[in-house]
């Protein structure tokens, strides 16, 4: 059996969700590679065409995106519009619906999948980093768009599969603790933001990453969450 054909045996012995993430960690693979080993999957191309099919994303009309971890999902309906690129970044405003920001150095790879389960189909266009973590995942949502659908995937789709990275993603590394007098100008300058999307900034002017952000917040704008909650 292929991984596609071993997921959807584990898959019958479940109750309840089993998503594709979870399966591909019981069969110790990536989820990049599990999906890349589906019957309908169309592999679309790595870093050369990624902005491209960004900007092909509007014709799919109203879409779902989604993006999860083990702890938690974040998803999000509207119209991928309004993209645009700098160097190492893009950004799609649709407004009261997609408003997102496109780091991509880490989408390396894109797939679209047709999903076929009791009765439905799904369609998506699923986007992975080098060692096949699923970075976003854009849903068909809108009647009437099949046909766009098709169309991306025959314009990007190549007669091949992609090329994960077999080793394990590296452990984050932990960015140095400030000294006291940095803290405190981090802090000033946190409570000066009128922008949320200037946060970034301010992590790059002091060398942090997000989570050591939190643990230098100003006191009172931050608190631990049980992982239950």
């Amino acid at each position: 059996m292929n991984l596609w054909q071993q997921y959807q045996t584990n898959k019958a012995s479940k109750q309840g969700l089993y998503f594709p993430r979870e399966g591909a960690a019981e069969l110790g693979v990536s989820e990049g590679r599990l999906m890349a080993d589906a019957p309908e999957s169309v592999y679309l191309g790595g870093k050369e065409n990624i902005r491209n099919i960004v900007l092909e994303l509007r014709t799919l009309g109203q879409v779902q995106c989604v993006v999860r971890n083990s702890l938690c999902v974040h998803e999000k309906q509207g119209v991928y519009e309004n993209v645009s690129f700098a160097p190492a970044s893009g950004i799609a405003l649709n407004i009261g619906g997609i408003d997102l920001r496109i780091f991509t150095a880490r989408w390396h790879h894109a797939l679209a999948v047709t999903a076929r389960e009791n009765g439905k189909v799904a369609r998506s266009v699923q986007f992975y980093d080098e060692f096949g973590v699923a970075v976003q995942k854009v849903f068909l949502k809108e009647e009437g768009r099949e046909a766009q659908w098709q169309a991306l995937s025959a314009a990007f789709g190549k007669n091949r599969k992609p090329e994960f990275q077999s080793a394990a993603m590296p452990p984050p590394v932990e960015p140095a603790p400030l000294p006291a007098e940095k803290t405190a100008a981090f802090q000033e300058r946190w409570n000066e933001l009128k922008d949320i999307h200037h946060f970034g900034a301010l992590l790059e002017t002091f060398g942090l990453d997000r989570r050591a952000a939190y643990r230098h917040a100003p006191v009172g704008l931050t608190r631990r969450l049980e992982q239950g909650a």
